[in-house]
């Protein structure tokens, strides 16, 4: 097949590659954009559904008449340039030329001898509130089919029925017709079943059952559908073009275990495959940590302007959670210890109480280890782990608090702040279970003392499973910070204040500025 042929490729472009550099880095060479068609009517919620994935605010959709619109137009956002969007309407009756449009949009992208110039998905976007008679409307039938007949190529086509909370009010509203006090879980376990009965089955019917396809609503406690679909795209996406799948996962701001699995997956295909090598190498393990910090912060993709998440002093502070004595959270925080899941909890309390100064203890490291060629021993590969386990879980915090902030009523988008990415570190450094994770870390490395001598593609598995796993383990789940976020209310001086010096204090160094 034409596709292996190109596949294999792009790989051996990324194996290639400078190895100085950020897996992520290579990745978006080759594939700098997730390119994404998005299909519907007017009114169907496009605009708003690309938006609140990518955490933009800007998605410009075509509200033109059909067949107008541009399909070839590439709608971009500088709040999130890892997504190209093109838009095309919907097909209404006797529409054959918008049709032929969109199939020869298709076939051409597909034809693309570049990934980055290929289409890499559609979501085709259908009201679930406005369904009449017919299952599907018969130019939507017909597109279908000729995806299921493989005229329009492997792109993944996901089938999106908006505005969902509609049909769950409409649930809602019948069963308090009958009794009083239905909750949101019931009134959503009744529009399932009738949607499953009386659309989905006979959907089902008419297109089979490849076809992925959910319904989905942009509002607030609906999350979990807008999880699901990131999801389902991501996964189909990575098994259609791997590097595609990966910036997909870029490229969305919404599902935390998505970019977890991203992040995961980019560290599999590169530098933690050096964890346990076993060649000294020109590369300090202070340019080996650089990289690794470069790849997941790029992975997290967040709303950065002043690229604090990539600077030395932020390096620096997490440098510093590697060190095993701990410092006293500011008098203005709670000093309580919080598990992993519960940052959660306290990221809400704290952001929905007074603003006061967050401070960080932060001490100078005294030995240049990190300037070091990096060499396998058992304390090296101790403190890659750490760094990896650390940086995920920060960003993970840091990641809740931007999407806390941004459920409010007014949808404010928030850029990082050096306040944020403080509390997100605080959070993990007091949470009662880190301990015991580095205790997993310590454990698994004193095990690995004789096996370093040697070289074992079995014990590098164990290594990469052991970070997977610690990774995995100290997650919080989409339906716990859903949970968390009940009632929370909006604090504006946390947008309105200036923002907060990073505090260290006059006597540090940064190590990213010291001399080996």
């Amino acid at each position: 097949m034409v596709w292996e042929k190109r596949q294999d490729k792009v790989e051996l472009l990324v194996e290639l590659g400078d190895p100085f550099r950020p897996t992520t880095e290579r990745i978006l060479e080759v594939c700098p954009q997730f390119r994404i068609l998005v299909m519907g009517k007017t009114g169907v919620g496009k605009s708003s559904l690309i938006n609140k994935v990518f955490g933009i605010t800007d998605a410009l959709v075509s509200h033109r008449n059909p067949g107008e619109a541009d399909i070839d137009r590439e709608f971009t956002s500088k709040k999130n340039p890892q997504l190209v969007l093109h838009d095309s309407r919907g097909f209404e009756p006797g529409e054959d030329d918008n049709f032929q449009i969109v199939r020869d949009f298709i076939k051409r992208r597909a034809g693309e001898p570049e990934i980055k110039k290929m289409l890499h998905a559609i979501w085709l976007c259908i009201q679930t509130s406005s369904l009449g008679g017919r299952v599907l409307e018969t130019g939507i039938e017909n597109f279908l089919r000729l995806k299921e007949n493989g005229e329009l190529g492997n792109v993944p086509i996901v089938v999106v029925f908006t505005k969902y909370d509609q049909n769950v009010t409409a649930a809602r509203m019948s069963m308090n017709r009958e009794r009083k006090g239905s909750t949101l879980e019931e009134a959503r376990r009744i529009a399932d079943n009738t949607l499953r009965q009386d659309f989905f089955l006979p959907f089902e019917r008419v297109v089979g059952r490849n076809m992925p396809y959910l319904a989905v609503s942009i509002k607030p406690n609906y999350d979990d559908t807008l999880h699901d679909l990131v999801r389902i795209t991501f996964e189909n996406v990575k098994g259609y073009i791997a590097d595609a799948g990966i910036v997909t996962g870029i490229s969305q701001r919404i599902n935390a275990q998505v970019k977890i699995r991203t992040s995961i997956e980019v560290g599999k295909r590169g530098h933690w495959k050096k964890l346990t090598s076993n060649s000294r190498s020109s590369m300090t393990l202070k340019r080996f940590l650089d990289i690794i910090h470069q790849d997941v912060v790029t992975v997290w993709n967040m709303e950065d302007e002043n690229q604090l998440l990539f600077s030395p002093q932020f390096i620096n502070i997490m440098l510093n959670t590697m060190d095993e004595s701990e410092g006293p959270l500011d008098k203005n925080n709670s000093t309580r210890e919080v598990t992993i899941r519960g940052a959660v909890k306290a990221i809400a309390g704290i952001l929905s109480g007074p603003v006061g100064p967050i401070i960080l203890i932060i001490r100078l490291l005294a030995s240049n280890w990190v300037h070091d060629s990096f060499h396998k021993t058992p304390t090296n590969l101790r403190r890659l782990m750490i760094y990896i386990v650390n940086l995920t879980i920060v960003m993970q915090n840091l990641f809740w608090i931007q999407n806390i902030l941004a459920i409010m009523p007014r949808e404010v988008t928030v850029p990082i702040k050096r306040r944020f990415i403080k509390l997100a570190v605080n959070l993990y450094i007091k949470a009662s279970d880190r301990r015991a994770l580095l205790n997993e870390i310590d454990l698994h490395t004193t095990g690995l003392k004789s096996y370093l001598q040697s070289v074992s593609e079995s014990k590098h598995n164990e290594t990469v499973n052991k970070v997977i796993d610690l990774i995995n383990n100290s997650t919080i789940t989409d339906r716990d910070a859903l949970a968390e976020q009940v009632g929370l209310k909006f604090n504006e001086s946390w947008e309105r204040e200036e923002d907060e010096p990073w505090d260290l204090p006059a006597e540090n160094v940064y190590i990213s500025q010291r001399s080996s």
